[in-house]
């Protein structure tokens, strides 16, 4: 107890404790203590801590409950607005994705290439073309081309019974043709091609029904006409199926064709449709999808999109979506305009709440896909009662989860009470394994009470000094840099010191001087290094008159102290600051340099006991290790002397052993830096490295011994007689070849512009190989 008693720590009382461990203090001089003392009830301490700890519980539950409800529907209300913008956005997507407008455009396009009207036969042939149209776009229903003269073609998908049941097809037709040509007596004869999913021909049959059809009365064949580039209709009927949607269109430059695509609108129902399914928890919520006037394009209403003239339906002829039945949809079609003109440019969501038949609704407008120079609009309504049902939920499960916390708050109190006594049991036996110095034992108290922890940290904090001082020397001793065997031993002085920071001053040159190395903190960093040279005299004058055994020097930095301290005062821009300097001397008594530590207070005779000690462990080190410097040193102006006398032997590889090691290196740092690859795992270690510049240095040696006529060489390919030519004669050869492609693949009926340009390269290739070859 000796050791641990030694510290500066002021005496406990060791007067009886008041309940919960509070110390009852003598107030009243004169009077012993067993005549003051009055009979007072014994409170065991996991006890104590169950009625300190139950309140604060019962406190903490109930308010978790009162915050979880006050803030609930701002909560709520937040998230919704963040879930309405990532809908909006999410439905952008899925509508660019599903409309496939780009994409049908660029079909539209390809297309342009059957611009001149055809014989029957003909038009037969060209709707192979519409169908590889058709398969990218998976919403386009139809493609078709109108031609000035009246004529048409037309190739749709068939997509459900509806339709066979529409053109009175059979259960096997995939596609259907609509083709429209002029015959001999000027009358433009409607037919129809009936086709399988293989595309094979199942019937051909008259039209009639569109024998009055003229392509060029469509509304998109005369919005194409009117336009330099491609446009696209509003939502409208299409006269042959009677269905809702768009159509795209662009004229054929010059020419009096427009090709033409059909998109329903029933595609973008879908949309809807699916993404309001996809928010399960939200089953109420209303999606639509509107043009700038108001007028609908789709709603997330089963059936909107896909029926026909006259067939009855509660969204039959609506073009509004203030016509709505929906009441909702009816309302946000009301403030459309002024929703519309409040959602500013930059805006990506505008938010309001709207009630309607007594209802409240949390009412979204967000800009959607734009087809053609048509902006769309997704107005998204979700009713407050659904939106914050959650809200509800959270709020009782809070109150809920209170009162089970306050349910199981007692026998839980009680037991962490009795973890704690445990705990000082377990200190206890810690304290006892100190006394017989054993220090290899783990620790086995983690408490969060602050008084044992401290208790348990110092404990450990003592047996760890013991086996620090151990490792670190066996681990400076096994540390093969020598920067980082400086960084590490100055760390490990500063940590074992407890000292707020450090320098170490080393005498590397041996030129009288100490320089300062290395400075750093306690938190690790290096700091500028301002500090002075010291004369090895100077340092030798402070060991003379030491006490035996004693080499610390301690005082404090200031500018009115020695003249060591003075200077480094100057440097350190401090004053009056406590410190430790430590020699380090090699076994023969030799300044190797010296450790200095700087601290908040001054360290106690023990710390700086240590420290002498360890700083011997230092001194030893770097001893060692400057030995290993020294010889490296010499082992490296060897192998540069054998290089340079290498490269003395031919004036025309002259520097060839210094070019090659930092090649080496570069090509090896490039592999180590490469993430990809067959190299993405390639690293070399500090030996490594050593191993690969030692070897670049002497990967000639040979050349000691090799004969000057075969070292002293002119070009890459000279022994002794210059072969240039016969490598010249190799690349005449292969330039023959390509000649020999050249004209080979003009007799079998190859381009002969392509051909040449593949000759040309290849002899380009070859007398660029040569140059550098022959260079």
């Amino acid at each position: 107890m000796t050791g641990r008693n030694a510290m500066a720590v002021p005496p406990r009382s060791t007067s009886p404790a008041f309940p919960f461990g509070v110390p009852m203090t003598q107030s009243h001089p004169g009077v012993s203590w067993q005549a003051w003392r009055q009979p007072r009830r014994r409170v065991r301490f996991n006890v104590g801590l169950s009625i300190l700890f139950l309140p604060v519980v019962m406190f903490t539950g109930i308010t978790v409950a009162v915050v979880s409800y006050q803030h609930a529907r701002r909560l709520v209300t937040d998230l919704n607005h963040a879930r309405m913008a990532g809908l909006a956005r999410a439905m952008d997507w899925q509508l660019q994705v599903k409309l496939s407008i780009p994409v049908a455009k660029r079909q539209i396009a390809a297309l342009m290439d059957l611009e001149d009207p055809q014989p029957f036969p003909r038009q037969l042939q060209r709707l192979k073309v519409l169908r590889q149209a058709l398969e990218a776009t998976p919403a386009i229903s139809s493609y078709y081309l109108g031609y000035g003269n009246g004529e048409r073609l037309q190739l749709r998908r068939i997509r459900s019974e509806v339709d066979r049941t529409d053109f009175r097809l059979p259960a096997e037709a995939a596609f259907l043709a609509q083709i429209g040509s002029r015959e001999s007596n000027g009358r433009i004869r409607t037919q129809q091609v009936v086709l399988d999913g293989a595309f094979r021909q199942l019937e051909i049959r008259p039209d009639p029904l569109s024998a009055s059809f003229d392509p060029r009365q469509r509304p998109w064949y005369r919005a194409a006409l009117d336009s330099s580039g491609p446009v696209a209709t509003p939502v409208y009927r299409f006269a042959t199926t009677g269905r809702l949607g768009i159509s795209l269109a662009e004229r054929v430059p010059g020419s009096a064709t427009v090709v033409g695509a059909d998109l329903p609108i029933d595609q973008a129902s879908d949309a809807l449709l699916e993404l309001g399914r996809s928010l399960g928890h939200l089953k109420q919520v209303k999606l639509a999808l509107v043009g700038p006037q108001g007028n609908v394009v789709a709603l997330n209403e089963a059936g909107y999109g896909a029926f026909r003239a006259g067939t009855p339906s509660t969204l039959e002829g609506m073009n509004r979506l203030a016509d709505a039945t929906t009441p909702v949809f009816a309302r946000i079609g009301e403030q459309f305009p002024a929703l519309r003109q409040s959602l500013g440019y930059g805006d990506q969501l505008l938010t309001t709440t709207l009630r309607v038949d007594g209802e409240g609704w949390e009412v979204a407008l967000a800009r959607a896909v734009q087809v053609d120079q048509t902006q769309t609009y997704l107005a998204i309504a979700i009713p407050t009662e659904q939106l914050f049902a959650g809200a509800r939920r959270l709020q009782q499960t809070a109150v809920l989860t209170a009162f089970l916390v306050l349910l199981v708050a007692s026998p839980l109190v009680w037991l962490i009470a009795r973890l704690v006594t445990r705990q000082l049991r377990r200190l206890a036996l810690e304290a006892q394994a100190v006394q017989n110095f054993e220090f290899d034992a783990p620790r086995t108290v983690e408490s969060v009470v602050t008084e044992i922890e401290e208790l348990a940290t110092s404990f450990e904090a003592m047996k760890g000094t013991i086996r620090r001082f151990l490792g670190v020397s066996a681990a400076i001793a096994a540390e093969p840099d020598f920067e980082r065997l400086l960084v590490r031993v100055l760390d490990e002085s500063i940590a074992n010191s407890r000292a707020q920071g450090g320098a170490l001053f080393l005498n590397l040159d041996d030129d009288k001087q100490l320089d300062p190395e290395l400075l750093r903190n306690a938190a690790g960093e290096t700091l500028p290094n301002t500090l002075p040279r010291f004369p090895l005299a100077d340092i030798r004058r402070l060991l003379v008159g030491k006490a035996s055994g004693r080499r610390a020097t301690t005082g404090r930095i200031s500018a009115e102290g020695s003249a060591m301290e003075r200077r480094l005062a100057g440097a350190m821009a401090v004053d009056n600051v406590p410190y430790v300097s430590l020699p380090l001397q090699s076994r023969s008594g030799d300044l190797l340099g010296m450790l200095l530590l700087w601290f908040r207070v001054p360290p106690s005779d023990q710390r700086v006991a240590f420290m002498e000690a360890f700083s011997s462990t230092v001194a030893t080190t770097l001893e060692t290790r400057q030995l290993i410097r020294a010889q490296k040193a010499l082992f490296q102006a060897f192998i540069e002397l054998i290089a340079g006398s290498i490269d003395a032997k031919s004036p025309y590889t002259g520097g060839h052993c210094k070019r090659v090691p930092e090649l080496t290196k570069m090509l090896a740092q490039a592999a180590c830096e490469e993430t990809e690859g067959p190299f993405a795992a390639f690293s070399l270690s500090e030996d490594r490295w050593e191993a690969v510049h030692v070897a670049s240095w002497l990967h000639d040696c040979g050349k000691v011994v090799t004969p000057e006529y075969v070292v002293d060489k002119a070009t890459k390919l000279e022994t002794l007689y210059d072969r240039i030519h016969e490598v010249r004669m190799r690349f005449e050869v292969l330039k023959r070849d390509a000649w020999i492609r050249y004209y080979q693949g003009l007799l079998e009926g190859g381009r002969a512009d392509e051909l040449a340009v593949e000759r040309d390269s290849d002899l380009q290739h070859l007398d660029q190989d040569f140059a550098f070859v022959a260079a």
